[in-house]
């Protein structure tokens, strides 16, 4: 409990003192029950504030669900796609009819689930890359070692 401080009223003037409130609040359509919450309580008019740590808290709690409300998109358009391996959206339209990716035709609309582009980056082999070579993007032994090394520690990562 707060103990034997008190505040003074904002609405009405009166003494407001100590108490424990539970709260229900609203984030996203969804509820979400604090119990145990300190705070005071006019003693005129029944206004209610949060003691100051409780009010850190709740913003720290809402942040940290805001945070969490934003989770990974599981299926991607053809741009989003682009932009997830870091390439043209017509190297994406390659990728589709060479088979090197999974994707679905939804209307006129391209669709790509993440899983799916993410199990082809982790299981892309030195074809890829030799592919890449040979389309004139000039990759040597050493360009080859060091992708071979972080494709592996990826794998690992991963796995």
């Amino acid at each position: 409990m707060i103990g034997t401080n008190y505040k003074i009223c904002h609405e009405c003037g009166s003494r407001m003192e100590p108490c424990t409130i539970s709260r229900t609040f609203r984030f996203h359509g969804k509820e979400i029950e604090l119990k145990g919450i300190e705070a005071y309580q006019c003693t005129n008019c029944g206004e209610q504030v949060y003691a100051d740590k409780e009010v850190d808290m709740i913003e720290k709690l809402m942040a940290a669900l805001s945070e969490k409300q934003s989770p990974a998109i599981d299926v991607l358009n053809l741009e989003e796609t682009a932009e997830y391996l870091r390439v043209s959206n017509q190297t994406v339209y390659n990728m589709i009819k060479d088979g090197r990716i999974k994707a679905y035709k939804v209307g006129r609309e391209w669709r790509f689930l993440r899983q799916d582009i993410a199990a082809y980056m982790n299981s892309s082999s030195n074809t890829d890359f030799m592919s890449m070579a040979a389309k004139g993007g000039k990759v040597n032994a050493e360009d080859l070692t060091i992708i071979k090394k972080e494709i592996e520690k990826r794998k690992s990562d991963n796995g």
